[in-house]
């Protein structure tokens, strides 16, 4: 059983309804259609630029200090999730793709250099 019905059930309990049926209130009723995603746009992480111009300044003013010891901690993440390939959308538009972050399919390596 999908998502939806099993949505549709908890909302009307005791209420049999088959998948096809689903898709056709879908396609009839909301105007909703099943397809191929065209466009992903990955997610805006803020203004990056602020963040690197105080990150080298405070860098800086700790390699000047002589009695600071510096750690440097290098990080990488790879996912492992694909990327959906289809989505609904009101019919006659097409399919954007907001990337979130997904947590749970990456893996981390972290590195630490002194």
């Amino acid at each position: 059983m999908n998502q939806k019905t099993k949505m549709i059930q908890e909302q009307f309990p005791g209420l049999k309804i088959r998948r096809s049926t689903v898709h056709k209130i879908q396609r009839r009723l909301l105007r909703y259609s099943y397809k191929r995603i065209g466009t992903f746009v990955p997610k805006y992480l803020g203004n990056g630029d602020t963040k690197r111009i105080a990150f080298i300044k405070q860098y800086l003013s700790i390699l000047k200090d002589k009695n600071s010891v510096l750690f440097v901690l290098d990080e990488v993440g790879v996912g492992t999730n694909n990327l959906r390939k289809y989505a609904y959308s009101k019919i006659g538009e097409p399919v954007v793709l907001k990337q979130t972050k997904m947590l749970a399919h990456n893996l981390t390596c972290t590195a630490c250099i002194s």
